[in-house]
């Protein structure tokens, strides 16, 4: 998984008056501004834990894939050999 981060830039924008939040009030940039991180930062920190369960989840599972195959093969040996085997000789 990639996290990409990108800066949009625009110059001479037209923004309706109704979506303009600041304007001139830059004394309360700073708090916006930390109030995003801190928010941010929270639902970052929260969807890490569950992508590293299915990461460790799917590493144990392919660790385990040749373990598992072998013991099917095995199985499928046993099963072929009662199968061809008469039944009083089990």
């Amino acid at each position: 998984m990639v996290d990409t981060v990108t800066v949009t830039v625009f110059d001479d924008v037209f923004v309706p008056w109704e979506r303009v939040f600041l304007c001139g009030e830059w004394r309360y940039a700073g708090p916006l501004a930390n109030t995003f991180v801190a928010f941010h930062r929270f639902t970052a920190v929260s969807c890490k834990l569950p992508m590293c369960e299915l990461f460790i989840g799917a590493t144990q599972l392919i660790a385990e894939y040749p373990a598992m195959k072998c013991r099917g093969a095995r199985r499928n040996r046993r099963s072929l050999r009662r199968t061809s085997l008469p039944h009083g000789n089990q």
